[in-house]
């Protein structure tokens, strides 16, 4: 089957094809998706802008936040000198900024496959495996669905940069192996994980999984001490960067307080935080925030959620994990069901047709380094908390090294069923690629049913704004919210979230008499409206809310 192949062209001629294409699709699609969906916000976008923000103003005690990591904050806030952005404009501006990390994203990608191909020669003589522009351009289709369908660029978050720093960590890991007796790549693997850990505080714990892998590819523990050491120290030294200002702000040493705050949320916890809220109100509950511990942000309650939970510990509690676990599988298997079961498939025609060989003599083979660490990557989100995009960069590696694994016997049938499979989960991967980024981008421009598009949304949020300034609100005022619908109108105008009755359903729940009363705490505490988006409160017209002209569901409650 390989003699055909080159009797075509050579296969360094197929591989140059492979890239080039990979590029050019790569390009247009990131682009087609940075574009139509400009206008989308996610949940934590304002952290990271006002961060970014705090970044160029040079206000340090707004920028160091016990919660987010400050490399992507530091990008926006580049990018917003750089377009002098302001909140009116950001949003779709600021996306670009994800579009360049794709870019890096896919130079990583093939950073990785040209140093996994100087392994490829010696693999082959345990076996035949597919042509080395197939496995590229199943390595590339899968980068590409990871980077735009399960990270995708219209969310205002570093998880594309973690992608980058994730697959460059592990293509030095491939370059010790090959080369252990240099320094070089255990002080760029360092560099590389404490650039990570500057991005997702995740990566200063993951990061002993990767020094791992580098000990066991390092091949002798007298030769890997004190290349580990460099590792670990140039790690450490990058790392510094925000453990010192993170640590004098809490007074205590602290690489980020994100694992606790998740551990509290989805596990268990004990104690009380050492900030809490006010509780102006238990039934619906209501709560006040202060303002003081920052000094611009539009909503104090997530800015820095962290922060309201210092104090508290985490309590162990292995059900609970073992539990979350079970229901993190389900959630990852569930998500794309029709890509998961291709590959199960696929695998299944590899087994006819050859089989899958993790053995190799004396070796700890490459594609154990690129599954194990990955596999513990996905585990350590999955006994707390998990999305897609978080554990993306891991789901690329678990793949390419089960493609890494194919081996086939010297026959022509048995490469035969071997590349029909492989191209036959190719064309599943460009399906659901191509599906998702019609599909995001349909989303983001024109409607259809009950949901608004992303522009549309955009534009609802002005009109709040807008709603508001008529009302008489002014930059500075306080408000309240209902639970946690979309804020960015409260940045645009300018007014600060300081309250919030959390419990959307409490509220719509209780008494005419008790709602009244909830909504007669907020006042004296200088709360001067009240938004909630749903469409539940059209029942509570007859109590002073009204719809926002210009929203299918914002309403407001005023004291003016």
């Amino acid at each position: 089957m390989n003699t055909a192949f080159h009797s075509c062209s050579s296969e360094k001629y197929w591989e140059d094809r492979i890239r080039q294409i990979f590029w050019i699709v790569g390009i247009l699609a990131g682009a087609t998706l940075t574009y139509t969906t400009r206008h989308f916000i996610n949940g934590d976008a304002i952290n990271y802008i006002e961060m970014g923000e705090a970044f160029r103003q040079a206000n340090v005690r707004d920028f160091v936040n016990l919660t987010a990591s400050p490399g992507y904050a530091v990008l926006l806030g580049l990018t917003q000198s750089l377009l002098n952005t302001n909140p009116w404009t950001e949003i779709p501006l600021l996306k670009g900024v994800n579009f360049v990390l794709l870019l890096i994203g896919m130079w990583a990608c093939d950073f990785l496959l040209r140093s996994l191909r100087k392994s490829y020669a010696p693999l082959s003589d345990k076996g035949m495996l597919l042509p080395w522009f197939m496995i590229m351009a199943l390595a590339y289709a899968m980068f590409l669905f990871c980077a735009l369908v399960w990270i995708t660029p219209k969310l205002v978050a570093p998880d594309m940069a973690t992608f980058s720093t994730t697959l460059l960590s592990m293509a030095m890991i491939l370059q010790i192996r090959e080369n252990p007796q240099s320094y070089r790549p255990y002080l760029w693997l360092g560099v590389l994980l404490g650039i990570a850990y500057l991005f997702k505080t995740f990566f200063f714990s993951f990061s002993l999984i990767f020094l791992g892998a580098a000990v066991i590819a390092c091949g002798s523990i007298q030769r890997a001490i004190p290349r580990i050491t460099l590792a670990l120290v140039s790690m450490i030294l990058v790392s510094a960067l925000w453990i010192i200002p993170l640590s004098m702000k809490l007074g205590t040493l602290s690489y980020g307080e994100t694992g606790p705050l998740n551990y509290a949320i989805y596990v268990k916890a004990e104690g009380k935080g050492r900030y809490c809220p006010v509780i102006l109100d238990d039934r619906p509950e209501v709560l006040l925030y202060k303002t003081d511990f920052v000094e611009k942000c539009t909503r104090p309650a997530t800015f820095d959620p962290s922060y309201w939970k210092v104090g508290m510990k985490p309590v162990f509690d292995l059900k609970i994990h073992l539990t979350l676990v079970f229901e993190h599988a389900l959630q990852i298997c569930s998500d794309k069901p029709w890509l998961f079961l291709a590959v199960l498939i696929w695998i299944a025609w590899n087994i006819t047709a050859g089989g899958f060989r993790f053995r190799e003599s004396g070796t700890f083979v490459i594609p154990l380094y690129l599954v194990v660490p990955s596999l513990v990557g996905i585990l350590m989100y999955s006994v707390i908390h998990v999305e897609m995009r978080y554990i993306a960069p891991f789901i690329f590696l678990v793949f390419l090294g089960v493609v890494l694994c194919l081996r086939y016997d010297t026959n022509h049938s048995s490469m035969k069923n071997g590349v029909i499979g492989a191209f036959g989960m190719l064309a599943v991967i460009l399906v659901l690629l191509a599906l998702s980024v019609i599909d995001q981008s349909i989303r983001g421009s024109i409607s259809g049913g009950t949901k608004p598009t992303y522009k549309e949304a955009y534009s609802e949020l002005f009109a709040v704004k807008d709603y508001l300034q008529d009302q008489g609100l002014q930059p500075g005022d306080q408000v309240a919210v209902i639970g946690y619908p979309p804020i960015y109108w409260a940045r645009i105008s300018g007014v600060k979230i300081s309250a919030e009755i959390p419990n959307e359903k409490e509220m719509m729940s209780a008494t005419v008499e008790d709602r009244k009363k909830a909504l007669a705490t907020l006042r004296p505490a200088g709360v001067n409206a009240v938004v909630v988006k749903g469409k539940e409160f059209a029942g509570l017209i007859a109590e002073g809310w009204k719809l926002i002209p210009g929203t299918r569901d914002f309403y407001a409650f005023t004291f003016r």
